[in-house]
């Protein structure tokens, strides 16, 4: 059997490119087969303008000031994002965790 080893850690401004190609990816595969893994009606056009810039402002936002996001991401033995997981400020809540990862 194949072992395969991921490397998680934060994920920093410069990782967003990234990050954004492989939920584009993840985007383009939601509702494939009838299975919805995120809450958005799927999509071939990616990750939306207004996503991508509540990420990025989140990222950069100090945790405890409004609008704060912290991302993970893992990486496999190649350097690409392999899953992630955020936590956010939202209204009501302190933080709502979310993740995803990409089956290999």
């Amino acid at each position: 059997m194949t072992q395969h080893v991921l490397t998680v850690g934060p994920a920093t401004p410069d990782d967003l490119p990234a990050l954004f190609a492989y939920l584009d990816e993840q985007l383009a595969e939601n509702g494939r087969d009838g299975l919805l893994f995120q809450p958005m009606t799927p999509t071939q056009a990616g990750v939306p303008d207004a996503m991508r810039e509540r990420f990025t402002t989140g990222v950069m936002t100090p945790v405890g000031q409004p609008g704060w996001r912290h991302v993970w991401i893992a990486l496999d033995e190649d350097g690409a994002i392999a899953g992630h997981i955020d936590l956010l400020q939202t209204v009501g809540w302190s933080a709502v965790p979310t993740a995803r990862s990409t089956p290999r």
